[in-house]
């Protein structure tokens, strides 16, 4: 059974770019090292190739993990892949020791631009506790700062966070950055609250291209944010970082470094 206290990691995987089967099982082997209880992943690529070859991210990872996944398909499209133009899509995932109790996949607001994006919600029951997950991946495009807003809004205006839980966090690729217009407008309910893990940490560290060079020195675009609300403890954030953000010989695991928190659970349950 897992402890109170928890480990939760966000890493957008990149699709199927770089050198793909080498970064999974370097992927698979960092992410085993690092165990976490709740694993949010984007561009999750699935697709099935020429001569019967199969990708799938989320998949192979929750089979080396030994994990339970949860998986919603997005942004489905032909893509270059083993030689070949090949149907495809970039979805999103939450792996978990535990089997979640309900899961579902959110449309948000999207534009031709920014392509189709949506936000995969889980429900786990932790020993008594209740743990909620948002996973999301918001547009990618430059100037589509009130896109995101919208996008954002949507995924807090969900009846999901109406449930008592010990822990209602969302993370993903935001991008955007913490002082952005994305998050300095009041959340969609006034009653919710959101606090990134980095709070009071420090500058938050870059997260987004690596390897960061001159020419394109990085933000930090990926989070994981706690809902807070009034008379709910919050959770304690023990330690948090960047992980996953180190090449293994000539091999990155992503473009992107993964963040990743040690939380402890405040409240009891009843």
């Amino acid at each position: 059974m897992l402890s109170r206290a928890l480990r939760v990691l966000t890493l957008n995987t990149w699709k199927n770019e770089g050198d793909y089967d080498s970064r999974l099982e370097v992927l698979a082997r960092e992410l085993g090292a690092l165990r976490p209880d709740f694993l949010l992943l984007q561009e999750c690529f699935r697709a099935s190739g020429p001569r019967g070859a199969q990708a799938d991210t989320a998949q192979r990872l929750a089979s080396a993990l030994g994990a339970h996944l949860a998986y919603a398909p997005a942004r489905r499209k032909p893509r270059a892949w083993s030689g070949s133009l090949v149907e495809s899509e970039s979805g999103l995932a939450i792996l978990s020791p535990l089997a979640p109790s309900r899961t579902t996949a959110l449309a948000l607001p999207s534009s031709d631009a920014g392509g189709e994006r949506i936000a995969l919600l889980a429900d786990y029951d932790l020993g008594g506790h209740r743990i909620i997950l948002a996973n999301l991946h918001l547009s990618h495009v430059p100037d589509e700062h009130a896109v995101r807003r919208a996008q954002l809004d949507a995924v807090l205006a969900s009846d999901w966070w109406e449930t008592p839980a010990d822990l209602k966090c969302i993370g993903g690729d935001f991008n955007a950055v913490e002082s952005s217009i994305v998050f300095r407008a009041a959340p969609a309910k006034s009653r919710l609250r959101l606090q990134s893990v980095f709070t009071g940490r420090g500058p938050c560290p870059v997260t987004h291209p690596l390897p960061a060079t001159p020419g394109r020195p990085g933000r930090c675009i990926d989070f994981l944010f706690l809902l807070l609300e009034d008379g709910v403890p919050p959770p304690r954030v023990r330690s948090c970082g960047r992980v996953l953000d180190q090449a293994r010989g000539r091999v990155w695991p992503s473009d992107h470094a993964g963040v990743m928190a040690d939380l402890s659970i405040q409240h009891k349950p009843s």
